[in-house]
């Protein structure tokens, strides 16, 4: 039999491990901050100038970089999983590991946005925000809104794509997750169709979901699709080993030279400033940039850099709680806002980038001791497992979890 990444396994080093992981708990970071200084200094400076350029670009920076390690992570873990079953993907059992990761905290979070709808909108708001301009993009004033669709799509991970445009505006983080949930169907169906298991049905599934998505216009799915994919060749890249052969210098530098070159032409042809997602054109820029960003992280998997001072072993383990992280901190910021900046609207931006970190590193505190439940991946999966599950996937159950906290590959 010819070697192939199913059966030439690759664990991940301690150093990798904690690379990816250092990378996932900054990117995670970066989101949390980024969206603190938009709703606490947009109101400030507006929406024009070179502040609003940086403050659209960061963000966008961090939930790339979260989307190309959802995607080498959920690869190499299917990876194993496909190993263990005779070269099958057992699908009720990844759509287990993946709802099990997903629900715990997108409920709590629904739940936290909930009560965060009820805190501000309990008294008169206009009267909190008389001085904040009605121009900026961002309106606060509009924030506090609870519209049921969007939450029962969110639930079912619908948003933006069958349901709704967008996510529940008091937590838009959440987009992400439909995406995220869509990008586990079409994995599922590429397994199908290489695997050879229901490969007709799995290849007419694959169309009709592109073909939707083509045909009502949902370019951001198709390209940000790209991005995750990227993640997922990554690993299998490095579970095949050719991530570290000499071969790949060449593509991996004329991949990079051909979209530095693509963003370039298409940035001057477009003229506009396409970090915010503004258009096709946009979109498709921040793709390009997200897979030079993906190409960035595998050259830094290839240099295999040592992580073993004490502040890069701590900075990885904030990791764990990143997911908790990101659904949870958009409506927490929030609250903050509605009662802190009646207060501290005429303070100097010094002084209100203070209150800024300040509150950052509450969520992320509060963040991580929720994850310690919402992210207990072996207490929810030994609980309900009986239920959803047959007992021949029991001990793979068990042997994915002990995989799983003894290395990086917890999924996003």
């Amino acid at each position: 039999m010819a070697t192939t990444p199913l059966n030439n396994l690759r664990p991940l080093s301690e150093n990798h491990s904690d690379l990816l992981n250092i990378i996932r708990a900054l990117s995670a970071f970066t989101v949390l901050f980024a969206h603190a200084a938009m709703i606490y200094l947009l109101p400030r400076y507006g929406v024009h100038g070179l502040f609003y350029f940086y403050i659209f670009s960061f963000p966008q920076i961090g939930l790339m970089a979260l989307i190309i390690l959802s995607g080498f992570f959920i690869t190499y873990d299917s990876l194993n999983l496909i190993q263990r079953n005779n070269f099958q993907l057992p699908v009720k059992l990844f759509f287990f590991k993946r709802l099990t990761r997903l629900y715990p905290a997108l409920i709590f979070s629904l739940l936290i946005t909930v009560i965060v709808f009820l805190i501000i909108t309990h008294g008169c708001l206009s009267c909190t925000y008389h001085n904040v301009s009605p121009n900026i993009k961002f309106s606060f004033l509009n924030s506090a809104s609870l519209p049921p669709k969007n939450y029962f799509s969110t639930l079912f991970f619908l948003q933006g794509i069958f349901i709704g445009k967008d996510a529940p505006v008091m937590n838009l983080p959440l987009w992400t997750l439909s995406y995220e949930f869509w990008y586990y169907i079409l994995f599922v169906l590429i397994a199908s169709i290489i695997t050879r298991k229901h490969r007709k049905l799995g290849a007419c599934m694959f169309a009709f979901i592109i073909i939707y998505m083509i045909a009502f216009n949902h370019l951001r799915f198709l390209l940000v699709a790209f991005i995750w994919l990227s993640g997922a060749l990554i690993a299998l890249a490095y579970r095949s080993n050719k991530l570290f052969s000499n071969e790949a210098n060449q593509p991996i530098f004329l991949l990079f030279a051909l979209l530095v070159i693509i963003c370039t032409v298409s940035y001057w042809v477009d003229g506009r400033n396409v970090f915010v997602p503004s258009g096709n054109v946009g979109y498709f820029i921040q793709t390009c940039l997200a897979l030079i960003l993906a190409l960035i992280i595998a050259i830094i998997i290839r240099l295999n850099v040592s992580f073993k001072k004490t502040f890069c072993k701590k900075l990885a383990t904030y990791s764990r709680s990143s997911y908790t992280l990101y659904v949870l901190h958009y409506p927490i910021l929030l609250m903050s806002f509605h009662f802190t900046w009646p207060h501290i609207q005429h303070w100097p931006t010094l002084a209100i980038a203070l209150v800024i970190v300040v509150y950052s590193l509450l969520i992320i505190y509060f963040s991580k001791k929720c994850a310690t439940v919402l992210e207990n991946k072996a207490l929810f999966r030994r609980a309900l497992s009986p239920l959803f599950l047959k007992r021949k996937y029991l001990e793979t159950i068990e042997q994915a979890t002990s995989s799983v906290n003894s290395s990086a590959t917890e999924e996003v």
